[in-house]
């Protein structure tokens, strides 16, 4: 059976190989790869971390892939 239907991240779109993890200090934390960076956004509920405070944490080296 095929399913036509596209899933939209309801979390954070546009968001590739995403990674989340809620550290001892209550916030949750969120790492993903947009486009030529990787990127680390902080926020106090999961269900906003697209608003969170954004980071980022990786840039390729200039001619880098």
């Amino acid at each position: 059976m095929t399913d036509s239907t596209t899933f939209r991240n309801p979390v954070a779109a546009r968001s590739a190989d995403p990674w989340v993890y809620k550290h001892a200090d209550g916030f949750y934390y969120f790492m993903c790869t947009r486009g030529d960076r990787l990127e680390l956004s902080r926020s106090a509920r999961l269900s906003e971390i697209a608003k969170g405070d954004r980071t980022v944490i990786w840039v390729p080296e200039p001619g880098g892939a």
